[in-house]
């Protein structure tokens, strides 16, 4: 393997000891924290899915059809979460307690599935461990290049005025950032170089943020009629403030990488 195939197969295989471990958690405790931190886990797996799929031998999507099972399902609980926490902590007072009933309902229902699903979609994730590092070791993109790439991937996608429409899919292309940064020091300051990791992960969690609450207000439509609808909007409407004055701060004005 050269030196980025490498760094890719290091990054899997301790994610992947970390999703079953996380997963282990939420089976021994499924708090919105645990979960919460699986997610976390399944997204820097799928970026490695990512990975694999442009710079690959083969296709290899579907050895990661697993952890796309766990994480869609371990996002609808989490989003759950997610709006029990919103309605509350912006609700002033909300005193309708049948959302909360309706939420708590459904989060009951998605965790008394949970274990028969994790536990069969563990075994799959077990099966597809060695399949995967193999792929990873036939990538034969030079660390140079998959820098410049992601440099021009990145410029691409934020040189321009940024939608609310294409706020989300510009969130992916962040973490795919942050999370190559993540593959080792060398890579940490050869992404620095182009891009500011700091404002990078305060952007990625403000468009995180602004999104969350995007979708409680579509989720339920009855909200704008009530005080929290207020408040749901007026702290979008900082999110989407705090993302415009981040923008700007994101790409550095130097030139690509130092490795080659």
């Amino acid at each position: 393997m050269n030196d980025l195939a490498s760094s890719a197969h290091n990054y899997f295989c301790d994610h992947y000891r970390h999703t079953l471990m996380g997963t282990i958690d939420t089976l021994d405790d499924p708090s919105p924290e645990n979960f919460h931190q699986l997610r976390i886990r399944l997204k820097r797996i799928r970026f490695i899915g990512n990975f694999i799929k442009h710079y690959g031998k083969s296709k290899a999507q579907q050895m990661f059809k697993p952890y796309t099972k766990l994480f869609r399902y371990a996002g609808r609980i989490r989003e759950n979460h997610v709006q029990v926490y919103l309605l509350r902590k912006y609700g002033n007072q909300f005193s309708d307690e049948t959302i909360f009933k309706s939420l708590r309902k459904t989060e009951r229902k998605l965790i008394k599935k949970w274990p028969d699903i994790a536990i069969a979609v563990l075994t799959e994730i077990v099966r597809s461990y060695l399949n995967i590092t193999k792929e990873i070791s036939k990538c034969t993109v030079s660390s140079a290049q998959y820098l410049n790439d992601l440099e021009q991937h990145l410029t691409h996608c934020f040189t321009a005025k940024i939608s609310d429409n294409k706020l989300h899919r510009s969130r992916k292309t962040l973490k795919g950032v942050v999370y190559s940064a993540e593959f080792s020091p060398e890579f940490k300051r050869s992404v620095n170089h182009f891009c500011n990791l700091k404002i990078a992960s305060k952007l990625e969690d403000a468009i995180g943020d602004w999104h969350d609450l995007d979708l409680v207000m579509l989720q339920h439509k009855w909200i704008h009629q009530k005080p929290v609808g207020n408040n749901l909007i007026k702290q979008k409407q900082r999110e989407r403030i705090k993302i415009n004055e981040l923008l700007p701060l994101l790409i550095r004005p130097t030139k690509s990488s130092s490795i080659q």
